[in-house]
């Protein structure tokens, strides 16, 4: 599945609750969903820098595709990351690159994170982003 046909499924989820407060909820319980990592995969080397929650992320590059993994301390912060990561786990790096770097604002999450939950959210995309172009460098 591409990542705007992802994001279309994203943003149909999200316009289908009444109010802010059950997309919230929802972006918690997509986080729920997610595996924790082991204690010993949390390491200061895989903190994501500039969040207030421990956010740890472990990408992978594999098979001609991008896998990523995480954790957080916070059950909005790991909903954020479920989100992201979800929308370009599996993608290959030519299709995270190309895609525009304001498509996430498109699903309104903004409104619904504190500034410094915003700030991992874009915080994440960038890294992400940053290993894919990696990787279209170094196959």
């Amino acid at each position: 599945m591409s990542i705007e046909v992802k994001l279309a499924a994203l943003r149909a989820d999200f316009a289908n609750l009444p109010d802010d407060e059950e997309r919230l909820h929802l972006l918690i319980r997509r986080g729920r969903l997610i595996p924790p990592l082991a204690p010993a995969e949390k390491t200061d080397e895989r903190l994501l820098p500039g969040c207030i929650s421990n956010l740890w992320w472990i990408p992978h590059y594999t098979d001609g595709v991008c896998r990523f993994r995480f954790d957080s301390d916070s059950q909005v912060v790991r909903g954020v990351a479920a989100l992201v990561c979800g929308l370009y786990d599996g993608e290959k790096p030519a299709a995270i690159v190309e895609c525009p770097p304001g498509h996430l604002e498109t699903l309104g999450l903004r409104r619904l994170l504190t500034a410094n939950r915003s700030n991992s959210l874009s915080r994440l995309a960038e890294r992400i982003r940053a290993f894919a172009a990696f990787h279209l460098i170094q196959p």
